[in-house]
């Protein structure tokens, strides 16, 4: 069923970025390289954005408009974090992997600077990849219409 699927993620998702976790590292799910070439290519131009790769299309976790004490929305509310969704930096973290497995020095260079350009100096000097980066509440309808 998987191969029937990719690059699409579910029933209700277009595409998902945890696909890369399946495709790749550390599953290896997938030995048809086009149709793994073809997922990571459809993650990279609908998730991708300045800071990490959206988790899926629509995505209200962590925006300001979500509410967190529902558990699910309807399809036709899913509209409001159109443009707004939460950018994650950990898959850039898959996308070094990858390269490293597939002998991608490209890949593994493009993602490592885009990475280190985001990364928080914590204590110790230790990098830290953040969690996610979220559209501020007053830039929610900015963005929502321009973004």
């Amino acid at each position: 069923i998987l191969f029937s699927m990719l690059p699409r993620a579910s029933t209700s998702k277009e595409i998902d970025a945890g696909l890369l976790s399946i495709i790749s590292f550390p599953a290896f799910a997938v030995e048809d390289m086009n149709l793994v070439n073809v997922t990571k290519n459809e993650i990279i131009s609908k998730l991708q954005g300045r800071y990490g790769c959206c988790r899926f299309l629509r995505d209200g976790y962590k925006t300001p408009r979500e509410d967190p004490n529902r558990l699910h929305y309807d399809p036709a509310e899913l509209k409001l974090f159109e443009n707004i969704e939460c950018e994650w930096p950990v898959f850039w973290t898959y996308f070094i992997i990858d390269g490293v497995f597939t002998g991608d020095a490209v890949q593994v260079q493009e993602y490592r600077e885009a990475l280190e350009g985001i990364l928080i100096r914590g204590k110790n000097g230790i990098h830290l990849v953040p969690e996610l980066y979220a559209i501020p509440p007053n830039k929610v309808d900015e963005e929502y219409k321009n973004p």
